[in-house]
């Protein structure tokens, strides 16, 4: 018995230690399984948008190419505004697919996987403010560019994969505006990063889906869309995506029926 206490040996952390580390650790299991079932909610949702969305202009296909069949011989105005329905959800459609593939292409790449070169910003962003003027979905629309830096300021960028950021929110600009409303981009320097400012006086945003504007699974097609061509609402989620993979940070801020800003802040070279 006294050879058994002597090599008795005392453990080097208490009950009261212990119990608090394994308090910690079931917190943090609790944590984990919480972020666990909040994404696979956002998966089920985004699947759920996707079945939705890819039903809605197939049936609208669908629709046209059984009224055509219907008939022996189709009445030429018939025929032209049944194509012309069809080639506009197919593109809807084409759209869709793009947006999921860029979707599986950003998860599957990191910073480090990036072509990055050093662009003068000023006149990367102007390229796309003179593409823009010659785009006839403006339509009456005013385009303005303001230019705050006070000198060349270079930014590393992936230019093919930074310009399907830019597209989306110039797009997003022309999809919820209308004739008379004002689109701008603008550039200014704050501290070590550029700011672009991509703001338009359309319908805005609420501030309630404001807070998930970005969400991949979260659509504001109710709030923010004067037609029914909503698509998946992965545009926005997508160019958050793209600006972070860039080392930057993108923030929207909204006025309902008067303005609305998306602001990247990209880190100067």
């Amino acid at each position: 018995m006294s050879s058994q206490k002597q090599n008795f040996i005392k453990p080097e952390i208490s009950v009261d230690e212990l119990t608090k580390a394994l308090h910690e650790v079931t917190i943090k299991l609790n944590k984990s399984n919480q972020q666990l079932i909040a994404s696979e909610n956002n998966r089920r949702n985004l699947y759920a948008n996707i079945a939705h969305d890819l039903r809605a202009p197939l049936s609208s296909i669908m629709g046209n190419v059984e009224y055509l069949l219907s008939f022996d011989k189709v009445d030429e105005e018939d025929l032209d505004e049944s194509l012309k329905i069809i080639n506009s959800k197919c593109n809807q459609l084409n759209n869709m697919i793009e947006n999921l593939f860029t979707i599986s292409m950003i998860d599957s790449i990191d910073s480090n996987n990036l072509d990055l070169h050093p662009i003068n910003i000023s006149d990367y962003m102007k390229n796309h403010y003179i593409t823009l003027l010659h785009d006839t979905r403006l339509n009456s629309r005013t385009l303005k560019y303001e230019d705050n830096l006070e000198k060349t300021l270079l930014c590393q960028l992936d230019v093919n994969k930074f310009d399907r950021a830019i597209d989306n929110l110039l797009t997003n600009a022309i999809k919820f505006t209308e004739t008379n409303d004002v689109i701008c981009i603008s550039l200014h320097q704050s501290d070590s990063s550029v700011i672009i400012n991509i703001s338009d006086t359309g319908i805005g945003i609420s501030e309630a889906n404001l807070k998930r504007v970005f969400d991949r699974a979260y659509k504001v097609s109710t709030a923010r869309t004067p037609s029914n061509d909503s698509g998946l609402g992965l545009g926005l989620s997508i160019v958050k995506d793209i600006v972070h993979l860039h080392n930057g940070s993108i923030s929207c801020s909204s006025t309902p029926k008067h303005k609305t800003t998306f602001s990247i802040r990209l880190p100067i070279n």
